[in-house]
């Protein structure tokens, strides 16, 4: 057996899944030059390894590229920077998660459990003496930046104004605990050694974001999952009676859970300025209703120009549910949804988790991720879609 092919292949899938964790939201990283870069050696590797596009695969990809045609001729406007942008985000995701295979999952795990315990020492440090990190820092806002935040050599971003929320390497602290929730989900089904310890130091990593809407996804997932796994039904009763009221007592008093809620839901009871308003998420929602109306068929597209209902000044989005039903139209979000579910579903499946209950909890979790920010403008969100493709139908053999 050639050890050092096997040790080089494995590098190869690691720096794969580090280039398309990087290249999704990690600021330090940003840019068309990177992302092509990524592209490019994605590709290669694809080609190199001899990996095909199954029939499925090319009818999706056309149907972007149909869907994507139809709103250039609708809004007379071809932006094809932005729309190669988009196909090359997509195909990325795909060619990575096909290098890396059935491994992927354990990869992602793997990478952001080491993500994460290297956030942890830049945050402290962010925390205590945040001016000895200033030397080795970035500026990476940009226009849509709602606080000033730096990098710190793509290995951390700090905004000033939160320092006490753990953005990891991400845009922002929401960002960060939404792919470590998901990480968190994918370690609970899986048969990594140390699964106990990884579980917790990303259940921490989490809880240092500070995000209501990650906290909201692990309850979610916790209560339906770690319910079905108990047997006993005492346990079982006062499982659910400790879920209940643990969620009641964090809503509220927990100020930045329960207030936070309130306070973004009072806004429907308010007479809004829309096109002037802030980003708040239930405004932001109200926003993409607007959008959305009578482009229910195919969407908007993602260019600023046709996106928006109103002037493109000031209107930022953080709603990615809603973002991706304006940009793609209804029909190509109920598709994607349903590669979604089909592809959780044969992950699980795989990792004998066949009980459609985990399905239906990692699923809703995931659609509570997506209420907080737009995760389909970067190609990791996308690769999840095409687990089914690398997860074969039979189960895993312990």
């Amino acid at each position: 057996m050639n050890f050092s092919k096997i040790n080089s292949r494995k590098a190869v899938d690691y720096l794969l899944m580090f280039l398309l964790i990087s290249i999704s939201g990690n600021p330090f990283f940003s840019g068309e030059l990177i992302l092509i870069g990524v592209f490019s050696y994605a590709c290669y590797i694809f080609i190199k390894r001899k990996n095909i596009f199954p029939r499925k695969i090319i009818n999706f990809f056309i149907l972007i590229v149909v869907i994507t045609i139809f709103q250039s001729i609708k809004f007379s406007f071809f932006p094809i920077v932005t729309l190669l942008g988009v196909y090359i985000r997509i195909l990325t995701a795909y060619f990575v998660i096909r290098v890396i295979d059935f491994k992927f999952i354990n990869y992602y795990v793997k990478t952001f459990y080491v993500i994460a315990l290297t956030s942890f020492i830049f945050y402290l440090i962010s925390n205590v003496a945040i001016n000895v990190l200033m030397p080795f820092s970035f500026d990476t806002s940009d226009g849509e930046s709602l606080y000033a935040r730096r990098s710190i050599l793509g290995l951390f971003t700090f905004i000033h104004q939160h320092t006490f929320r753990n953005s990891g390497p991400f845009w922002e602290p929401g960002a960060f605990a939404g792919y470590l929730t998901l990480a968190f989900i994918f370690n609970f089904f899986s048969y990594l050694k140390n699964k106990k310890k990884i579980g917790m130091v990303l259940l921490i990593a989490i809880l240092t974001t500070m995000s209501t809407t990650a906290y909201l996804s692990i309850f979610v997932f916790s209560f339906f999952a770690f319910y079905k796994k108990i047997n006993n039904i005492i346990i079982k009763f006062i499982a659910v009676c400790v879920m209940i009221f643990g969620g009641y007592y964090s809503f509220t008093k927990i100020d930045f859970l329960g207030e936070k809620i309130v306070a973004q839901m009072s806004v429907l009871d308010e007479d809004v300025d829309l096109e002037n308003s802030g980003s708040a998420r239930f405004l932001s929602v109200l926003k993409d209703i607007k959008d959305f109306d009578g482009h229910e068929i195919i969407g908007r597209g993602f260019h600023s120009e046709t996106r928006f209902f109103y002037k493109i000044e000031n209107q930022i989005r953080t709603v990615g549910l809603t973002d991706i039903i304006v940009k793609m139209g209804l029909p190509f979000f109920i598709i994607i949804m349903l590669m979604l579910y089909h592809s959780l579903s044969s992950l699980l499946n795989f990792n004998n988790y066949n009980k459609k209950i985990f399905v239906v909890s990692s699923f809703l979790s995931i659609l509570i991720l997506l209420m907080s920010e737009v995760y389909f403008n970067y190609p990791l969100f996308w690769s999840f879609l095409f687990l089914k493709f690398v997860y074969p139908k039979k189960k895993r053999t312990i």
